[in-house]
């Protein structure tokens, strides 16, 4: 078995680990001293968890770094939540899935209505070529719609 490092040495392949992590991103490796924890055990370098309470300051360091480095709904979440537990980020996640499938059934809608406007106006006026207008996804959808054959019903 090697030997565990220490003083200096641990200080320095913390702070490679925690700038691996930075690197990585919250999404995929959120700086917490129970997930550092985890990666040096795993590694063979610390032993047990109690080895980084010494080097909590560094570790929040990094914590704010990264959670600085965020951007977006999550960065919001992050920055209004006190305790920033697992448990108030689930929430928040689940939060922001229902209101993008909300958003979702609002665009379905929305081009409902457009495409309903574009046959109104197809069958109402002598504009034909109205489709230079529309962008690509619309005019997917126009074209796909069941009731669309040239410009007829």
């Amino acid at each position: 078995m090697t030997e565990k490092l220490r003083g200096k040495d641990l200080d320095a392949r913390i702070e490679l680990e925690l700038l691996s992590m930075l690197d990585e991103g919250y999404e995929h490796s959120p700086i917490t001293q129970s997930n550092l924890a985890k990666r040096l055990i795993a590694k063979n370098i610390i032993s047990y968890k109690s080895t980084l309470t010494k080097r909590k300051e560094l570790i929040d360091k990094f914590t704010k770094e990264q959670q600085d480095t965020v951007v977006g709904s999550l960065s919001h979440t992050l920055k209004s939540t006190r305790s920033k537990s697992r448990k108030e980020l689930e929430k928040a996640n689940a939060r922001l899935n229902d209101q993008v499938k909300e958003s979702r059934k609002m665009i379905q809608q929305n081009t409902q209505c457009i495409i309903s406007m574009m046959k109104t106006i197809r069958m109402q006026t002598k504009a034909r070529n109205i489709e230079r207008c529309l962008s690509p996804y619309l005019i997917r959808e126009l074209h796909n719609s069941e009731d669309f054959t040239n410009g007829e019903k």
